[in-house]
C-alpha cells in the first residue's frame, strides 16, 4: 500500500510514495522498492516538456540557417542536444522540463545524474527512442540511464 508525500530537495519538492512495508529479497526487490519511492511525472506533462524543447530548438535553428532544409534539421538536432544536455547537466531539466516543473534525477537516491548519463539520455531522446515504452510507461532512455522524471514544485519565500 502507497501513501504521496513530498520531499523536500534543495530548491523545492519532489513528488513521492511511501510504502507501508519494503519488500523482501535481494538485490532485484530493493532495486524494485527503490525505483518505486519516486513518483513519475504524468506522460502528457513529459510530452508537453519535449514539444517546447523541439520548438525551442526549431525556432533557433530557423533564425539561424532559413533556407536550406537539411542543414536546418541537423542544426536543430544539434541545438536539442546542447540544449537538454547543458541544462539537464547544469539545473536537473532541460528548458522544456523547467516551464512543465519537471526534474530528471536519479531512480535510487533522488540526485542528479553524472555528465556521462545525461549525455547518453540525451543520446536515447535525439534518436526518437522516448516512443518507445514499457510496460509500466517508462522510457527507454530513462530505463537505461537508471534515470526518472518527476514533478518539482519550487519551494517559494
Amino acid at each position: 500500500m502507497a501513501k504521496e508525500y513530498v520531499e523536500p530537495v534543495k530548491g523545492g519538492y519532489l513528488e513521492c510514495y511511501e510504502y507501508v512495508s519494503q519488500p523482501q529479497g535481494g538485490v532485484e526487490s530493493s532495486l524494485r522498492y527503490a525505483s518505486s519511492m519516486f513518483k513519475e511525472a504524468p506522460m502528457g506533462r513529459r510530452l508537453w516538456a519535449l514539444f517546447l524543447d523541439n520548438l525551442g530548438a526549431w525556432l533557433l535553428a530557423n533564425a539561424i540557417e532559413p533556407h536550406d532544409l537539411s542543414k536546418r534539421f541537423f542544426l536543430q538536432l544539434g541545438i536539442l542536444f546542447l540544449e537538454i544536455s547543458l541544462l539537464t547537466a547544469l539545473q536537473g531539466a532541460s528548458f522544456g522540463q523547467m516551464a512543465a516543473r519537471l526534474k530528471v534525477i536519479d531512480i535510487v537516491d533522488g540526485s542528479n545524474l553524472s555528465i556521462p548519463r545525461v549525455l547518453l539520455r540525451t543520446l536515447f531522446i535525439i534518436l526518437v527512442l522516448p516512443a518507445i515504452f514499457r510496460h509500466n510507461g517508462r522510457s527507454i532512455h530513462d530505463i537505461v540511464t537508471r534515470s526518472i522524471v518527476v514533478k518539482f514544485y519550487k519551494k517559494v519565500g
